[in-house]
């Protein structure tokens, strides 16, 4: 049998997650941290007509969802490994 030649759908998209955390004083509402990231997630389809191409897009939202999770993961570890903002931050509730 010979190849049959096909015409391939592709779908992609990109998306930037930007997001932003801040801790404040709760005596004078004075920001003692701030931390801002953006995180590009992209994604790309492949399939026989463009309905299946764009079937990847749907899972678009758990992805946004997921990259905001790690960066607020990554800036939980930067608070950790800042003992003296912590303990700044934790003394000012008292």
């Amino acid at each position: 049998m010979g190849n049959i030649p096909g015409i391939e759908h592709i779908a992609s998209m990109q998306t930037l997650v930007k997001t932003g955390w801040r801790i404040y004083s709760p005596a004078d509402k004075a920001i003692l941290d701030e931390y801002v990231l953006g995180e590009t997630v992209e994604f790309v389809g492949r399939g026989i007509n463009p309905v299946a191409a764009a079937s990847v897009l749907l899972r678009r939202k758990e992805a946004v969802k997921e990259a905001s999770r790690k960066t607020g993961a990554v800036y939980a570890l930067r608070l950790i490994s800042q003992e003296g903002l912590i303990i700044t931050w934790q003394s000012s509730m008292r």
